[in-house]
């Protein structure tokens, strides 16, 4: 039995988009998790974006400890997150490539609840950097006493490591709202095909 042809192409372009992003999400996740678990990287950088990556590095995926106060996404939790996407974007995968092929009303509610389970994870994930983003500038406040170039220092890692990952854990936020109305509407369409 074949979902109604009217939401077939949004299903299609949903399923598409989505396994493009899992395997992303999957290569990305696999990386930081490589990089965890490797011998630490030199902190020297040869031009601007290598010193982005070696803060990012530095932020994430170079200790387990706190790097400022009260982080949420330390090492650890960070690194867990990384597992939990690369399970959590298998199983998207799967569903996507489920819908593609068999194209059935239960292959398109199990396609929408895994999109919308991984962007709930995404929203999660963006609302942890979002305030450990506002902790580290207030850590970085805690030196002004010191000078306003050690503060602006700070600030400046803060944004150039915290940054760059809210970013992509929102998917740009494009993606992120397009990915959850695609699966609203999917479930929409396949609850008024059952009536």
């Amino acid at each position: 039995m074949t979902v109604q042809q009217s939401g077939s192409k949004l299903r299609k372009l949903g399923a598409g988009l989505g396994i493009f992003q899992s395997l992303t999400w999957i290569v990305l996740s696999m990386i930081c998790i490589i990089l965890y678990y490797s011998p630490h990287l030199s902190t020297l950088s040869d031009s601007y974006m290598e010193t982005i990556g070696k803060l990012i590095y530095a932020m994430f995926l170079y200790t387990s400890q706190e790097v400022f106060p009260n982080q949420t996404f330390s090492g650890n939790v960070f690194n867990a997150f990384m597992w939990l996407y690369i399970l959590l974007d298998l199983v998207w995968l799967v569903a996507c490539i489920y819908l593609l092929c068999k194209n059935t009303l239960k292959a398109a509610k199990v396609w929408s609840y895994c999109t919308l389970i991984i962007s709930f994870l995404d929203f999660i994930t963006f609302v942890i950097l979002g305030a450990d983003y506002n902790k580290c500038m207030d850590y970085a406040q805690d030196f002004s006493l010191i000078g306003e170039t050690y503060v602006l220092a700070i600030q400046q890692a803060c944004a150039n490591s915290i940054l760059p990952p809210f970013i992509i854990a929102a998917k740009g936020f494009t993606l992120w709202v397009f990915n959850i109305g695609i699966a609203v509407a999917v479930i929409l369409d396949t609850k008024s095909w059952q009536r």
